[in-house]
């Protein structure tokens, strides 16, 4: 349904979140923080899925030493 959100939290305990970034069908977008500040140790963000849906395919997930992890999103019925 168009007014489901999709939540993601990206969490780090040493030197904290500084980005995160969505890959999707349409190229690469930087989110902001649901509080719209980064430099905590965990980050929540809220995506509208009517928006996304299923173009949504990596979460790159960045901290202040520079470390990055990326997560592949696979959604299912």
């Amino acid at each position: 349904r168009d007014n489901l959100m999709i939540s993601i939290t990206a969490s780090d305990g040493g030197s904290g979140v500084k980005s995160v970034r969505i890959n999707t069908s349409a190229g690469q977008e930087s989110l902001k923080p649901a509080d719209g500040v980064f430099g905590g140790a965990s980050e929540k963000f809220e995506l509208n899925r009517a928006k996304y849906g299923e173009s949504l395919k990596k979460i790159i997930a960045e901290d202040y030493a520079g470390n990055t992890g990326e997560y592949e999103v696979k959604f299912s019925d």
